[in-house]
């Protein structure tokens, strides 16, 4: 069953639960909601996953693709550049 917060606010994905870890000291799941294009954790190269209720798996391990870690490098970015001309991340 998915999170019914998806429906009003976007799509919810799991947070990097390393990077919470080290900002705040604990370890806990994490949820956020992001859009699909912004789901990759650049430090940890995890690609982080929709996060269901009923969901086991938060992330997929990216070591073994290094240009999908790439690509999200660059994509603050892209969306800088396409901010001013109003064009959508998605487009």
């Amino acid at each position: 069953m998915a999170d019914p917060g998806g429906a009003v606010a976007g799509p919810v994905a799991f947070g990097c639960r390393l990077c919470a870890a080290r900002r705040t000291g604990t370890v806990v799941r994490v949820v956020r909601y992001a859009p699909r294009w912004e789901r990759v954790c650049v430090r940890h190269r995890w690609w982080l996953l929709d996060a269901d209720a009923d969901q086991v798996l938060e992330h997929l391990d990216l070591c073994g693709a290094p240009k999908v870690v790439a690509v999200q490098r660059r994509w603050a970015k892209v969306t800088r550049r396409g901010a001013p001309r109003r064009k959508l991340p998605e487009r």
